[in-house]
């Protein structure tokens, strides 16, 4: 849990709103429309304030991918849905959404942050689906067919020594 004193719902910084809004429409395009009238959610984006210019766009990619969930892609995967219910392959998106932002901006620009680098190495392994169910399932959650649990267990004890996940953004979900 992020500490309220640490939150703030809106960056400051134009480009940073820009890529907030670009990025959700980006992951909407293809999508099929969605009967407004089945939700009656609402999410707001929360970033953790301590988040360094460097690191806010991956964070605001998590949270714009989750927002996103929330709003519209639970329910085109859930036709039958009433209500949202937060899902581990929501999670999954939101992290790799994460991580690839991250991996694009440190190539870039050559930057460095244990936990995002250490989410990078994951997503590159093909382990970002069994890390979101090691460090962040819920009651609930089923375990998926195919997850590789013994790979990653094995691939985390050599290369996630001391590691402590993150989740530096979150989306409060608001009933209409």
């Amino acid at each position: 849990m992020i500490p309220k004193e640490l939150l703030r719902p809106w960056p400051r910084n134009k480009r940073i709103q820009l890529a907030l809004i670009a990025l959700p429409l980006a992951l909407v395009v293809g999508c099929s429309a969605h009967d407004a009238s089945r939700s009656r959610s609402k999410s707001e984006i929360i970033i953790d304030q301590s988040l360094s210019k460097e690191t806010i766009a991956p964070w605001l990619a998590y949270a714009g991918s989750r927002s996103l969930w929330i709003d519209k892609k639970f329910f085109q995967l859930n036709p039958g849905a009433t209500s949202y219910q937060y899902t581990l392959a929501e999670e999954v998106e939101a992290r790799q959404t994460c991580a690839a932002v991250w991996r694009h901006l440190r190539g870039k620009d050559g930057l460095s942050d244990r936990y995002l680098d250490e989410l990078v190495a994951v997503m590159n392994a093909g382990f970002i689906r069994e890390y979101t169910w090691a460090f962040f399932r819920v009651a609930g959650w089923s375990l998926p067919e195919g997850i590789k649990i013994k790979e990653f267990d094995n691939s985390r004890q050599q290369h996630l020594k001391n590691h402590k996940p993150e989740t530096r953004a979150t989306v409060r979900f608001i009933e209409k």
